[in-house]
């Protein structure tokens, strides 16, 4: 048996799909980003871990196009993250990030539904 299928492309959307791809991926990167830099902060208020400020002020989110770094820049975030013997964890990146991660997903997920 012998089958033969014939395609034939009225409009060719391929262009046009690729030109939106890049502005919108990078635009919830950096949403995401934002998000992530703005939960940390709600997170070092909530566990009271807020002194002076200089911790929760140096969180911040450095986003490239399609990349984005969010994260405090004191010498002392790690041990406010994580803990020491003397001092119990109160963690505020990890949960921010975990929060963050199944809606950045899901922004994306629907972003390529939504260019099909």
């Amino acid at each position: 048996m012998k089958i033969t299928v014939r395609a034939r492309i009225t409009h060719n959307r391929f262009p046009e799909l690729i030109a939106k791809l890049p502005g919108a991926a990078s635009a919830i990167v950096a949403k995401t980003a934002h998000n992530i830099q703005i939960d940390a902060k709600l997170n070092l208020i909530d566990k009271r871990a807020v002194d002076t400020g200089t911790l929760l002020n140096s969180i911040q989110a450095d986003i490239k196009e399609f990349y984005a770094e969010v994260g405090p820049a004191t010498d002392y975030a790690y041990f406010v993250e994580f803990g020491t013997r003397k001092m119990p964890a109160r963690p505020y990146m990890i949960p921010a990030a975990d929060k963050n991660e199944p809606l950045f997903i899901e922004a994306m997920e629907r972003m390529l539904r939504s260019l099909a």
